[in-house]
């Protein structure tokens, strides 16, 4: 199996394509065939070491409820 993974954090060349032996799923899990994926901006902000927003920022963008 062939898979993409984090080497070292800092830029998208640290994603690498790694070979490893296929898996066997363990009770209660799925192995599945990925043909395609993709990266989004907060997948490329963990990279960098950045993506993670403190609690009152998340309080601050997270919608209030009416009442």
């Amino acid at each position: 199996m062939e898979a993409y993974r984090i080497d070292r954090f800092g830029s998208v060349d640290g994603i690498v394509l790694r070979s490893s032996e296929d898996r066997r799923p363990r009770p209660k899990e799925v192995l599945m065939r990925v043909r395609a994926s993709s990266l989004n901006y907060r997948d490329l902000m963990v990279l960098k070491g950045g993506g993670r927003r403190s609690d009152q920022a998340r309080r601050r963008a997270s919608p209030r409820r009416g009442g």
